[in-house]
């Protein structure tokens, strides 16, 4: 022989999760007590009837209980160092974060009505930080260009912790290093910082670093180039006193400068617009052939020259 029991199936989900749903039978377990506002409400609500409704074990009165909001400012709480106490005023609030108002509700704390609490904190002066360049970039550009600058965005960084620690900081180093090997092309990045232990807060854990690459900047210099007269009236002579430059300092990009020859250089003195004779002091003018728009600048030693203009 044997015995038939009839068996349907059945599962277990938590409050919160039950939420939106209805049930004609729940079995509640309560077992360690609520934990969250509304909590007991959301729970006993799920099901059609009182009928229905199956606890474990027995309600408890401190199970019934909605959540207590607390609202500080802040700028109330003492500018001093250390630990700081204030009592506060609370509200009760619903699932839907209106205020609950009753005069059978009770607030409790070891059996010890309450309309208050007391809020601590530890406050910490603060400091402005800026960033320390040292370590951060490695490695060496392409040939022929240098990091010009490096620049943090922000370039400064709120930190808090205690008044010996802060006096002993300066700046804040980052965590990595910016790698500029073989660039040619400014760029940024963004990168973690170091968070020295003494310290309690920083009000960011990174900042973006943007490092200028560009052309190594140097000079060159040419000896003896001719210096040659346009501009001359064809019925005038036009004769230099000194035909040659001494000195001819060209500075520019190194790499261009690299392959800059003296045959390049075109030094000459402007006679246009001169129609009588006499001696002119004219400055030495110089441009570079096949210089393709490169920026460069020029200096002659000497930089002006006399001209002495006859009839021919």
């Amino acid at each position: 022989t044997y015995t038939q029991f009839p068996i349907r199936l059945a599962w277990a989900i938590t409050v919160h999760k039950s939420q939106g749903l209805t049930f004609s039978q729940v079995t509640i377990d309560f077992t360690g007590g609520v934990f969250a506002g509304g909590q007991a409400y959301v729970a006993l609500s799920r099901c059609r009837s009182l009928e229905g409704i199956t606890l474990k074990e027995a309600l408890r009165q401190n199970d019934i209980f909605v959540r207590a909001e607390v609202v500080q400012d802040l700028s109330t709480v003492p500018a001093a160092e250390g630990v700081q106490r204030s009592a506060l005023s609370f509200r009760l609030v619903d699932q839907q974060n209106q205020t609950v108002e009753s005069d059978l509700l009770e607030v409790t704390s070891m059996s010890v009505l309450v309309d208050s609490v007391i809020a601590e904190q530890t406050v910490y002066p603060t400091k402005l930080l800026t960033f320390s360049q040292t370590g951060v970039i490695t490695g060496v550009p392409a040939e022929g260009y240098e990091v010009k600058s490096v620049t943090f965005s922000p370039d400064k960084i709120r930190v808090a912790g205690r008044a010996d620690t802060l006096e002993n900081l300066d700046s804040i180093f980052t965590d990595l290093t910016v790698d500029v090997t073989g660039r040619k092309e400014s760029f940024t990045q963004n990168v973690r910082l170091r968070r020295p232990s003494e310290l309690v807060y920083m009000s960011q854990d990174s900042v973006t670093v943007s490092v200028e690459i560009g052309e190594v900047i140097s000079e060159k210099v040419f000896t003896d180039v001719r210096i040659n007269v346009t501009g001359a009236e064809a019925n005038l002579s036009a004769v230099l006193e000194e035909r040659y430059a001494d000195i001819v300092t060209v500075q520019g990009p190194l790499n261009w400068l690299n392959s800059l020859k003296g045959s390049q250089l075109l030094l000459r003195v402007d006679a246009a617009g001169l129609t009588e004779e006499g001696t002119y002091e004219l400055p030495v003018l110089c441009e570079i052939s096949g210089d393709d728009g490169q920026e460069y600048t020029v200096k002659t030693s000497p930089s002006a020259v006399t001209l002495t203009v006859r009839s021919k």
